[in-house]
């Protein structure tokens, strides 16, 4: 069932999980989980992917810390499928209310369910442990993420 525009915006809140193409990772939908909304309307988003190998070989070869990268176990609430693994050794993606809210009105984005505050929390950690993200961002991030 597809929510009235104004109730969708309102709901787009940390926790939420979307699926959606974007052009700055790949012409292919992939599931995003929102980890803050700032009092300008801006969302932050991480990318998940089902990929754990890849990602672990990644984060291996760089000796990046095993907390960066994040087990999100799929179930009824968050409408994932299957194991899905956040990198935090990427930045989140910057949109906008109304980018998200036009892709929600022409079906281009779908709300599939909340991950738990836990979850939320570990992500929160493998962001601020990466020494990939820039440490401005890590202290906007501390004071967005809940």
């Amino acid at each position: 069932m597809k929510l009235p525009l104004p109730l969708f915006q309102q709901g787009i809140q940390a926790g939420k999980i979307y699926y959606f193409s974007s052009a700055e990772i790949s012409p292919i939908p992939h599931f995003f989980i929102c980890i803050a909304r700032s009092e300008n309307e801006v969302v932050f988003l991480v990318c998940c992917t089902s990929q754990f190998e890849k990602r672990r070989k990644f984060i291996e070869m760089r000796n990046l810390p095993y907390s960066t990268l994040v087990w999100v176990k799929p179930n009824e609430e968050n409408g994932l499928e299957k194991d899905t693994f956040v990198d935090c050794n990427s930045a989140p993606l910057e949109y906008s209310i109304e980018n998200l809210s036009h892709r929600y009105d022409s079906g281009n984005l779908e709300f599939k369910g909340e991950v738990t505050a836990s979850v939320l929390e570990q992500i929160k950690i493998g962001l601020l442990d990466s020494p990939l993200i820039e440490e401005n961002l890590k202290e906007a991030l501390k004071y967005l993420i809940p």
